[in-house]
């Protein structure tokens, strides 16, 4: 082996990436393995490359790889289509799309241009994508009607979009109507049966990479007609579907082109899955440390706001009220309900939480205020300094004052007639609290049922 390789095996991909193309000499000794190797060892974003790309090269719908485009795909964080239509600038892309196997943005699937981006020339970029539809519909009216190619070829084109080798994938929704005479499903307008395939996704037509080679799904849209006839020909059989993809197509591939990427990945792929593993759960747990550093930042911030609730600065505070309402409560009374009201909260320990601690104080205004006042401060704790307690505490006086001294549950006078102590509700309901993200959620799926919506094709 030479001494450059073996130093290509120590490259993450990235950066093994830029030393092949310093020189030929370095893009010589390049080879599939250490491609694969790099990629699946680094974990994240190369390594779900990998496996999703693997199955379309084991069941060889795409177009065959080197080890350069492999490590360009598998390596990159852009689409590889984007600098053909924008001045020096390109889309992010992590992954490889598992769809059509290749590393493609959004905007060149749908053929729409990134808002702020200059096109080269252009109103707008090509996609890279088509659809065959099933069932045109009419737009701004309730009509519709078939696609007569279809119905004249049901049988042909559902082998074709269902064989594994024939990258595309339903979308929509169309309706059916049972037959119970004839025993067969028609389309109509409002059936009893819903398929969600009013339109079968594909890639547009045979494209080139930047270096000349095939790439892309092996039948495109543009091919499609030409199978279904070539179909009509022969028995209509998966087989004439594999010979067509074999022999029909422009610069068709061989199985051994696929050899050299699945004997790679098979050899590293138990391996890497266990590094990606632990890394993932070193990974969790280092986001639940910070999660939980969080919440004792910001129990930290509630202990220096309940320690500016001194009796001199409630004296302070209330001298510049005037009202008589607070003068009838001693100074270590409310000293004392506003530390036990700031200590009614419970910490979040899910990731989703909206706030790292959240108050629960069996009083939905009092709970409301103290999160108007310290909100930001509960989801980012690193704002909050020292310095802000005193005048974050006189805030949240001002707010609470006059509600948490109406909700005492009991009021004890002593000898003098004067209220010396209070109780505040500590029984407050415990249990998870669910805010955020998984709130937005289950509120959600309260209304709308959830439904099956995953694709299935019919005749």
């Amino acid at each position: 082996m030479d001494v450059s390789q073996r130093i290509m095996r120590f490259l993450p991909p990235q950066d093994l990436l830029n030393f092949v193309k310093s020189s030929k000499r370095m893009l010589e000794h390049l080879t599939m393995d250490i491609a694969v190797m790099s990629s699946l060892f680094y974990g994240k974003h190369p390594y779900q490359s990998a496996k999703n790309l693997h199955p379309h090269m084991l069941k060889r719908s795409i177009y065959p790889l080197n080890a350069l485009r492999v490590l360009m795909i598998l390596a990159g964080s852009t689409c590889e289509f984007c600098r053909f239509y924008y001045n020096n600038e390109k889309n992010k892309t992590t992954c490889v799309r598992p769809n059509f196997g290749t590393k493609i943005c959004w905007y060149c699937v749908k053929g729409e241009a990134k808002s702020g981006m200059i096109l080269c020339g252009r109103d707008n970029i090509p996609p890279m994508t088509s659809a065959f539809y099933k069932l045109i519909a009419y737009p701004y009216k309730p009509e519709y009607y078939l696609n007569q190619f279809y119905i004249a070829n049901r049988d042909i084109l559902y082998k074709i979009f269902e064989h594994p080798r024939v990258l595309s994938y339903p979308y929509g929704v169309r309706f059916f109507s049972y037959d119970e005479e004839e025993g067969v499903m028609t389309p109509a307008n409002n059936g009893e049966f819903i398929s969600y395939d009013q339109m079968e996704i594909m890639w547009k037509k045979e494209t080139k990479d930047g270096f000349g080679n095939m790439t892309g799904p092996l039948l495109p849209r543009s091919k499609l007609n030409e199978l279904v006839k070539y179909m009509k020909t022969t028995d209509g059989s998966n087989e004439d579907i594999d010979h067509f993809l074999d022999n029909k197509i422009r610069n068709p591939p061989s199985v051994q082109d696929y050899q050299p990427f699945l004997d790679a990945y098979d050899r590293y792929i138990q391996r890497a899955t266990e590094r990606e593993e632990s890394r993932k759960r070193i990974q969790a747990s280092k986001k639940h440390i910070r999660h939980y550093k969080k919440i004792e930042m910001a129990v930290d911030m509630m202990s220096l706001i309940i320690s500016e609730f001194t009796i001199e600065n409630i004296s302070k505070w209330n001298n510049e009220t005037g009202r008589v309402f607070l003068r009838r409560y001693s100074k270590e009374l409310q000293a004392e309900a506003f530390t036990r009201l700031l200590l009614l909260y419970e910490e979040a320990p899910f990731l989703a939480a909206e706030y790292f601690i959240k108050f629960r104080s069996g009083n939905a205004s009092l709970d409301v205020s103290l999160h108007d006042v310290l909100g930001k401060y509960l989801k980012k704790p690193s704002m909050f300094k020292e310095e802000m307690a005193e005048q974050t505490a006189h805030l949240l006086y001002k707010k609470c004052r006059f509600e948490l001294m109406k909700r005492c549950n009991s009021m004890i006078y002593n000898d003098n007639g004067r209220l010396d102590r209070c109780r505040v509700r500590t029984d407050f309901p415990t249990g998870t609290v669910y805010t955020g993200a998984r709130k937005r959620s289950l509120h959600r799926n309260r209304f709308e049922p959830w439904t099956d919506t995953s694709a299935k094709r019919h005749l």
